[in-house]
């Protein structure tokens, strides 16, 4: 599939999206070396503290107050589900599995691909070139965009 072409104005939300799609992986690649999942359960904290809560904010305050669409509903569901997931399992760490991480790297992926492949394009097509500069100025002091967590689980686990 060829690489979707996104607007200057939303281009940094894209970048923590990668980020994002990361973070899937990594949970994979734990799982693949057989890391315990409490180790894994502390990356996921740390990411929905330093990406995933900043990045759906910014998303919600600074986008999606534009469009009253389906779209962004889902977008906000989607939110919701995904930080549930992860309550639940930070309150219940010795009831977490793998299956458990693959489903949230798994929604996280989907959610990721349906925001990129669906939402965004819509909103490019929708909103006025104003609302998109205005989102852009409110973006561009967002989240830092990257992953430095120590505990490199992903590439040996041990």
């Amino acid at each position: 599939m060829a690489p979707i072409k996104r607007s200057e104005y939303l281009k940094p939300l894209s970048r923590e999206h990668h980020y994002s799609l990361l973070f899937g992986w990594k949970l994979r690649q734990g799982i693949n070396h057989e890391v315990a999942v409490n180790r894994m359960i502390d990356y996921v904290r740390y990411f929905e503290l330093g990406m995933l809560i900043p990045h759906f904010k910014e998303e919600e305050t600074c986008l999606f107050i534009y469009s009253d669409s389906p779209f962004v509903q889902q977008a906000l569901d989607e939110h919701r589900h995904i930080l549930s997931i992860i309550q639940t399992m930070k309150a219940a760490p010795d009831r977490t599995v793998y299956a458990d991480l693959i489903a949230l790297a798994d929604l996280v992926d989907r959610h990721v691909r349906f925001e990129e492949r669906q939402l965004f394009p819509y909103l490019e097509q929708t909103l006025t070139e104003a609302e998109l500069a205005a989102v852009a100025a409110a973006i561009q002091n967002g989240p830092a965009v990257g992953d430095d967590y120590e505990d490199h689980f992903w590439e040996h686990g041990g």
